[in-house]
C-alpha cells in the first residue's frame, strides 16, 4: 500500500483489535463451553488470584513491549526505515520458529500443575526434568533449523525488489539472533512452570 513505517503500524494495530474482537466474540457464544459469566462470590478476592496467577505473563509482555519500542527507536535512529525492517523480518522468523517452544511449554505446564497439586514432589520434579531436556532438544533443532535454513526463511519474506540493504542486514540479523535462543527459551520455560507451580 506504499504507506511505510506507518502501515506496519496500522497492520499491527489492525490485528490486535481483530484479535480482541474475536475473542469477545468467540467467548459470548452461547456454543462455547468456556465463556465469560457471572462472577460467583468476593470478587475482589477473585481480581487478586487473577492478578496473582497473570502477573508474570503481565510482565513478559510489558518487558516484550518495551523491548520492541527500544529496539525500534534505536534502530531507526542508526539505520532508519531498513535497519527497522531487518530487524522484524528477523524478529518474525524467530517467533515462527520458537512458536513451537511456546506450545510445548503451554502444554506440559498443567501436568507439573496437576502434580504439584497432588504433592507428588517426585513428580513434579521428574516432569520439570524431562521439560528442561525436552526443550534443550528443541532449541537445539531450532537452532539448527535457523542457521541451516537462513536464505531458504529469508526469502519467504523478500521481493526481488528488495533493497539490498535490508537483504544484508537481514542476513547478518540471521546471523546473531540464534544466540539468544537458550536464554529466551529458558525463561519462557521458567515463568510458565513458575505460573504452573
Amino acid at each position: 500500500l506504499q504507506l511505510g513505517m506507518a502501515g506496519t503500524a496500522y497492520a499491527n494495530l489492525i490485528a490486535n483489535v481483530v484479535s480482541v474482537l474475536f475473542g469477545l466474540v468467540f467467548f459470548s457464544s452461547k456454543n462455547c463451553e468456556i465463556g465469560f459469566g457471572k462472577p460467583q462470590g468476593d470478587i475482589w478476592k477473585l481480581h487478586r488470584e487473577c492478578f496473582s496467577l497473570g502477573l508474570p505473563q503481565f510482565m513478559t509482555s510489558v518487558a516484550l513491549s518495551m523491548n520492541s519500542y527500544i529496539a525500534n527507536r534505536v534502530l531507526l535512529n542508526v539505520g532508519g526505515e531498513e535497519c527497522v525492517s531487518a530487524y522484524t523480518i528477523v524478529n518474525n522468523i524467530q517467533f515462527m520458529l520458537l512458536g513451537c517452544l511456546f506450545g510445548f511449554s503451554g502444554s506440559v505446564c498443567p501436568l507439573v500443575s496437576y502434580a504439584y497439586g497432588e504433592r507428588n514432589r517426585a513428580k513434579v520434579r521428574r516432569l520439570i526434568g524431562q521439560i528442561i531436556r525436552l526443550t534443550t532438544g528443541l532449541v537445539i533443532i531450532i537452532t539448527a533449523i535457523f542457521i541451516l535454513g537462513k536464505q531458504f526463511l529469508l526469502s519467504l519474506y523478500f521481493k526481488v525488489d528488495t533493497l539490498p540493504a535490508i537483504r544484508e542486514m537481514a542476513t547478518r540479523g540471521m546471523t546473531v539472533a540464534p544466540l539468544g535462543f537458550f536464554t529466551l527459551s529458558y525463561n519462557i520455560l521458567t515463568i510458565d512452570v513458575f505460573v504452573a507451580l
